[in-house]
């Protein structure tokens, strides 16, 4: 669980650190283990079908975009499997979460406030929805980070194959540049927030516990600090993840041993200090979607290749 919760941790919400890919030395010190532990499990985990993929996530304010999430319930429930199929296939859709019961979530992009509303009663209109929650999603801007043709082809490189084996000289001969500047680049990119690696899971394959997410309004932005902190200390090993940026809302990803301990967790929550609202839902399975990515770079590369044709 603790080589899962590094290897997923920036799942939701992607944070500059200074590699792209974590070495399994890293992990390993930071889980306290050595590192041929952690280069085996993960490779069980792949064996098992347990991780599907490493892919290259890239900041969507370098396109001009935002991002928000959206849950809601699909009415009448039997029609909630031909709905998350058309989630999916939105254009800018980044990820679909497939709930117990008629809810479904997802992460999308979009251009400006319009736009949000626009696609958010599509599909809850879609879905004949009664409970949403709509929220944007705070994340790093690194629009005003100038990036070269030849950083996209860097971009581009990265992008196929796995991003986590990919190595600078196999980047550099595919890109035409020479394996230092790769470096420098990738590093800089990293460090601004402009790319960074995210992970495919397959739930179904999770064993021992059960995948929850936790969401948390809190009564006043002053009450933050105190509610994540309270959160954190109670959770303890069963926090995988958080994203606790956003001053309204917290958002935690949970591995539970089981049901009734989540309802612990939501009764505790609920008589908490700070908090307005909570809400739970066990998770069934999650959909990671690359097309945006791979499209939206794939227009950046051509794009210099196009202008000198003419």
């Amino acid at each position: 669980m603790k080589i899962l919760k590094e290897l997923i941790k920036n799942n939701v919400m992607p944070f500059p650190s200074i590699a792209l890919r974590k070495s399994f030395r890293s992990i390993g010190r930071n889980i306290h283990v050595d590192q041929g532990t952690v280069r085996n499990r993960i490779r069980r985990f792949k064996q098992n079908g347990l991780l599907k993929e490493f892919y290259l996530g890239v900041n969507p304010s370098l396109f001009g975009l935002k991002l928000a999430s959206l849950t809601f319930d699909v009415r009448p429930q039997s029609e909630k499997e031909k709905i998350r199929k058309e989630v999916s296939l939105m254009d800018r859709t980044l990820l679909v979460c497939d709930y117990l019961g008629p809810k479904l979530g997802t992460v999308f992009c979009y251009e400006d406030e319009q736009d949000l509303k626009k696609t958010a009663r599509r599909i809850t209109r879609m879905a004949n929805s009664e409970h949403v929650i709509c929220q944007n999603k705070p994340f790093l801007q690194c629009d005003k980070l100038k990036l070269s043709p030849s950083d996209w082809r860097i971009i581009g490189s990265l992008q196929r194959g796995d991003a986590w084996k990919k190595s600078y000289s196999i980047v550099a001969r595919e890109t035409g540049l020479s394996t230092k500047t790769v470096k420098k680049r990738i590093d800089l990119m990293v460090h601004e927030g402009a790319i960074y690696l995210l992970t495919s899971v397959n739930l179904g394959s999770f064993e021992g516990f059960v995948p929850a997410d936790l969401v948390i309004f809190y009564q006043a932005p002053e009450f933050r600090d105190k509610v994540v902190e309270a959160v954190r200390d109670f959770l303890e090993e069963m926090l995988v993840f958080a994203d606790v940026e956003d001053e309204q809302h917290g958002y935690f990803a949970l591995a539970v041993p089981n049901i009734a301990r989540i309802r612990e967790i939501q009764n505790w929550a609920q008589r908490s200090d700070g908090v307005g609202s909570v809400h739970v839902e066990i998770l069934h399975d999650i959909l990671s979607l690359r097309r945006f990515y791979d499209e939206q770079v794939r227009a950046k590369v051509e794009l210099p290749i196009k202008v000198l044709a003419r």
